[in-house]
């Protein structure tokens, strides 16, 4: 199963300003050593797809990419549990609408 995800390159731009929390990570778990894993592909995979639409940006397009149902998961867990508070208003509106959106794609 994977899920699709449609973005517009200032909600990717938002997103992608959630992976600087990746460093605050420390793993003790399996679990956590896994999503922790997962998390920092998907930065890489965001953040690449980000400088690849950079140089064909066009304001009124829509974007996607489809991530891999482990990897969904991982994302709203990474989004839900890790980013209280740690935000400003528009990238957590941005983020918590992904998590939601995964939520739902999910169950």
């Amino acid at each position: 199963m994977s899920v699709k995800i449609n973005f517009t390159f200032q909600k990717l731009e938002a997103i992608n300003q959630i992976w600087h929390a990746i460093d605050t990570l420390i793993p003790q778990t399996p679990k956590e050593k896994a999503m922790l894993s997962a998390i920092q592909d998907l930065a890489v995979k965001f953040e690449r797809k980000q400088v690849n639409l950079k140089y064909s940006y066009n304001p009124t397009s829509s974007y996607y990419m489809t991530l891999k149902s482990y990897e969904a998961y991982f994302l709203e867990m990474f989004i839900r549990d890790l980013l209280k508070g740690m935000l400003e208003s528009y990238t957590r509106t941005v983020v918590y609408q992904l998590a939601d959106y995964i939520n739902q794609k999910l169950a």
